[in-house]
């Protein structure tokens, strides 16, 4: 590991590459059952654009809670320190000018 390489932003970004690549592969067996479903159905090439872009909708609007609640399962946040101040306490000041962020 380099120096100043943090861990946890590695697992962030194997998280959102492992993501990435199951919207991928999905969106790749999606295409392959194009053809079979326009014959089955009988479905314009409007009718299969509007089934594909409510299906990946309905993918990536499932993909972000589902990720959530699996984060929440699995890596529950751990107590506070001791004499830490609670998060309503916690007040959040304006930058002064010429400070980064």
């Amino acid at each position: 590991m380099l120096p100043g390489e943090d861990r946890a932003a590695r697992r962030v970004l194997l998280v959102c590459m492992a993501a990435g690549a199951t919207t991928l592969l999905d969106q790749a067996v999606l295409n392959i059952a194009v053809p079979s479903m326009r014959q089955s159905i009988g479905a314009t090439g409007a009718d299969i654009q509007w089934i594909v872009a409510g299906y990946s909708l309905a993918f990536g609007l499932a993909l972000v809670p589902g990720g959530a609640a699996l984060a929440v399962q699995r890596c529950p946040r751990p107590p506070p320190a001791p004499g830490s101040p609670r998060r309503e306490e916690v007040v959040l000041r304006p930058r002064h000018e010429g400070t980064r962020a």
